[in-house]
């Protein structure tokens, strides 16, 4: 009975380790890397502290025959792991919307905003939060790899492989009709109108940042990870 009982002590405080883990490498990728929103590292975070510590605090006790510390752990663990569920549920619940439309001929997919699940699309159009966001973008020099490329003819262009975040934010959508100059230029058909309103934020200085494809890509990017994150907590909580 005491082996057994260790058993599941040592097991849950290595699992405690992957969801600590997880809450830290999304809030790297959100602020560090991809600049994105930060919602569910926290409480992921919070988590994976809160099982390490009655993890550990469980495993002294069952050494020590403390039993109040053994309650302690199961009392809290219980707590912790509905709390993790439920933040998991509604991670995968939010970030099951969403996902790229491919463009005929081209090979590459574009992002759209309206596709994107409804609280998302609340956060993503905070002006404080967005304009948090364009200066990650323009400080972390997304389009750095786009301006290296300007010799490139619009077949070379479209065959490179670009992030969500390039895609979306650094190159006008495809409706709008844009003549391809270079891969940070392009020039306006004289006779071709479209109801697409990026069609009118987009200009060869700014770019697209303002655009809902930027803001489409960069939902794009939370949802693949917040989906990765929220199978493999999933998992380890289970277990």
């Amino acid at each position: 009975m005491f082996t057994s009982q260790l058993s599941v002590l040592y097991i849950s405080f290595i699992l405690s380790i992957p969801i600590l883990v997880s809450g830290i490498w999304l809030l790297i990728q959100s602020k560090e890397t991809k600049c994105e929103l930060v919602y569910l590292e926290v409480p992921l975070i919070c988590c994976g502290l809160i099982l390490l510590i009655v993890s550990a605090l469980g495993v002294l006790g069952a050494l020590l025959r403390q039993e109040w510390l053994v309650f302690v752990y199961w009392l809290v663990m219980r707590v912790t792991l509905w709390l993790l569920f439920g933040v998991t549920i509604w991670g995968l619940v939010v970030s099951n919307h969403g996902g790229g439309e491919v463009i005929k001929g081209s090979g590459f997919k574009e992002y759209k905003l309206e596709t994107y699940h409804h609280w998302f699309k609340k956060q993503i159009h905070v002006e404080n939060k967005w304009s948090g966001i364009k200066k990650c973008l323009q400080k972390r020099n997304v389009c750095e790899s786009l301006s290296k490329e300007e010799n490139l003819s619009p077949k070379q262009f479209y065959l490179q492989h670009l992030s969500v975040v390039q895609y979306g934010c650094y190159k006008p959508p495809t409706q709008c009709g844009l003549v391809y100059k270079s891969s940070t230029r392009y020039d306006s058909p004289v006779s071709f109108t479209s109801s697409n309103p990026n069609c009118t934020i987009w200009t060869n200085a700014n770019l697209c940042l303002d655009c809902d494809s930027c803001k489409a890509g960069v939902l794009e990017n939370m949802r693949v990870d917040w989906r990765l994150v929220g199978k493999s907590v999933s998992f380890a909580s289970w277990f």
